[in-house]
């Protein structure tokens, strides 16, 4: 769930001239500290509200405990599992609580479930686990409690079959077979399979209505610029909410649907005409009582005065925090949790009870990390103009300072994607490791990035390693100007889309950043396209339009040109590669080729490989090691400060990390 955020904009000037300069004597938070796993996180209530079950460590691993709601948090009962536990949900009956994993990070996930009724001794079953198989949850049933609603792509790996499936037994029933391209599911209050989405071979998506027999009837059409997505149903079952952009619309908007007369009805969209509506939020009676919308921060649009009234209330406890419903007690809906945040506040929870108008504090995600608070930074929120005229907004940390900064090392960070993806508002630790070091950091949402509306994501398209580059470098170029970075002290780092954007930047123009990290990133957009997961099939032609078509003359000579492996020759400046063996998504030879060339031509590539991860790292020790080395490697390129003492695990796993021989051609 996404927090609730107060609305700042900050103007840039007023935090760049005061008195002083960036002071030596703030004190370098441990690392092992600000990066290491929660100390507690994630609580959620029982549906019978007898029982609290939440995320901890154990045994190295966010692991699942258990305990009764009264009891203290120390006398909980931890699961044994032996797996990173991502995300866990209850059964509506409070006897099962059900948890995904996979192998090292490959992405094929079991489901697995713990029996909570034996209160002394809780062990791990898994249900269903099929090699080689994707399998999704797609609704936990609140009038069955043994009946999970799955997809699964083992009859054909590029498509998802829908299945229901017995919690106790682990028996599969076959409910729809997927031959058509059916890409999404979508079931009523009543959890009754109303409407499918179908993507089509020329990029544009269907909503089909789900008749007798699973007979498919068309309703709705997007081509592959625009968007249209159910978000819920009305109390009554007669008609959805969607949002879409399709025709005229640039922003997604609100709209009721009448699947059986095919009429909008619009609900709402932005009032300020910035972002496309992001959320929307629903009672247990299923009216709706909300919508919202990310800008900088989130913008709450409020239908229901209750609701509205406990939010107001609840925001003057914590005056210029986030916070956040994140629990609802659903056997007495006056009791919750709340979470606290900011992007200098270390995450707290309450447990608030309505009637009583009562907060009990249950803990802090990081106790340790509380007592150096104050040195934490918030983020501000800033626009500036790209090489061709575009609006980039964009998040901008400074370090710690009283007073006037300038021409400081910056980290340019890019986040993943790019479709679906941007940069928001909260605490991230990654970023306050870097200010404490001493950099600003700048995390744009370039063009592509999701919530700005139709125009400003197919700004994007066919503009990999070009605009969206410039969206980038230009950012770099206003801080300069604004005096706050050292134009020879500007490293670029990004996982993803963003390993690639780094790549493509040193490759491109070798001169402009004095230093690359690149996690998983995309060197070969030919062997990109030809090795992407088969259950993207139906993103093929989305990704055609995105980056080039490999069936055509045109696409061939825009893949070649914008792949960075072509240019490797360019790259000059110092370069760590990270990558996990098992990644689905952007396969490790994507780094193997990349890494080879510039050996081979004598750069010093430092490249590190996690054999137990997959799209990126999980493993708080690998997450420790990487960091370690990410310290070190921007000191040393950019001169910020960095902590030289580890601890000799994390000493012990990056020398596992670390590869310096040069890899066979796959």
């Amino acid at each position: 769930m996404r927090s609730f955020l107060i609305l700042f904009l900050f103007l840039l000037s007023p935090l760049l001239y005061s008195k002083n300069k960036v002071t030596g004597d703030v004190p370098l938070i441990n690392r092992e500290i600000l990066l290491g796993n929660p100390e507690i996180t994630s609580p959620a209530i029982s549906p019978d509200g007898k029982k609290i079950a939440f995320l901890k460590p154990y045994n190295g691993n966010m692991n699942i405990w258990v305990k009764n709601i009264n009891e203290n948090y120390n006398m909980a009962k931890p699961i044994n599992n032996k797996e990173i536990i991502y995300s866990f949900y209850w059964t509506s009956d409070s006897k099962y609580i059900l948890f995904v994993s996979d192998n090292n990070g490959n992405q094929n996930y079991a489901i697995n479930i713990i029996n909570i009724s034996n209160n002394t001794n809780y062990h791990t079953k898994n249900v269903i686990n099929i090699p080689n198989a994707t399998i999704q949850v797609l609704m936990i049933s609140e009038k069955n409690p043994d009946k999970l609603i799955v997809s699964i792509n083992d009859r054909d790996k590029k498509w998802f079959d829908l299945y229901e499936l017995s919690i106790s037994t682990g028996k599969l029933k076959k409910l729809f077979e997927n031959k058509q391209r059916i890409t999404g599911y979508n079931f009523d209050w009543n959890e009754k399979l109303r409407i499918v989405t179908r993507s089509n071979e020329d990029g544009s998506s269907d909503i089909l209505k789900v008749g007798k027999h699973n007979q498919l009837t068309p309703i709705y059409k997007v081509n592959s610029d625009e968007s249209a997505v159910i978000l819920g149903w009305d109390q009554f079952n007669r008609k959805f909410y969607l949002a879409t952009n399709r025709g005229k619309l640039d922003l997604l908007t609100l709209f009721l649907f009448d699947p059986i007369t095919k009429k909008l009805t619009k609900v709402e969209s932005d009032p300020f005409n910035k972002v496309d509506i992001s959320s929307v939020y629903f009672d247990k009676s299923h009216h709706l009582i909300a919508t919202s919308y990310y800008e900088g921060n989130i913008r709450y649009h409020w239908r229901s005065q209750w609701w509205k009234n406990l939010y107001n209330h609840l925001k003057k406890k914590f005056k210029g925090k986030d916070i956040a419903i994140s629990s609802i007690n659903k056997n007495n809906n006056n009791q919750f949790m709340v979470a606290v945040n900011d992007d200098n506040y270390i995450p707290e929870i309450y447990f608030y009870d309505t009637l009583k108008d009562k907060l009990y504090f249950q803990f802090t995600t990081n106790s340790q990390l509380k007592k150096v608070e104050k040195y934490l930074v918030k983020k501000q929120y800033i626009e500036y103009k790209s090489k061709d005229g575009l609006t980039i907004p964009a998040y901008l940390t400074l370090p710690f300072h009283h007073g006037k900064i300038g021409n400081l090392p910056t980290i340019i960070r890019v986040h993943g994607g790019p479709k679906g993806f941007r940069n928001v508002k909260g605490y991230d630790p990654v970023v306050q490791l870097l200010a404490n070091r001493g950099y600003v950091v700048l995390e744009p949402n370039f063009r592509g990035s999701s919530g700005y509306g139709k125009k400003f994501a197919s700004a994007a398209n066919r503009q990999w390693g070009r605009l969206m580059q410039d969206d980038l470098e230009w950012g770099a170029r206003y801080l300069i100007k604004a005096g706050i970075s050292d134009k020879n002290k500007i490293a670029i780092i990004g996982s993803s889309y963003g390993g690639y954007a780094v790549l493509s930047s040193l490759s491109s123009h070798p001169n402009f950043f004095a230093a690359g990290i690149d996690v998983c990133g995309i060197s070969n957009l030919f062997t990109f396209i030809n090795t992407i997961p088969a259950y993207w099939e139906f993103s093929k032609k989305i990704w055609f339009d995105q980056i080039g078509d490999p069936n055509t003359k045109e696409g061939r000579t825009l893949l070649k040109d914008r792949s960075p492996l072509f240019k490797a020759a360019q790259i000059t400046k110092p370069l760590l590669i990270v990558h996990g063996e098992n990644d689905p998504i952007v396969k490790k030879q994507e780094s193997d080729e990349i890494v080879n060339l510039l050996r081979k031509k004598g750069n010093q590539v430092i490249y590190l490989v996690a054999k137990d991860e997959g799209h990126g790292f999980v493993k708080n020790i690998n997450i420790q090691a990487l960091f370690a080395e990410i310290e070190k490697f921007l000191s040393l390129n950019l001169r910020g400060r960095y902590q030289k003492n580890t601890s000799n695990d994390i000493k012990v796993k990056l020398k596992e990390l670390e590869f310096n021989g040069l890899q066979t051609k796959h």
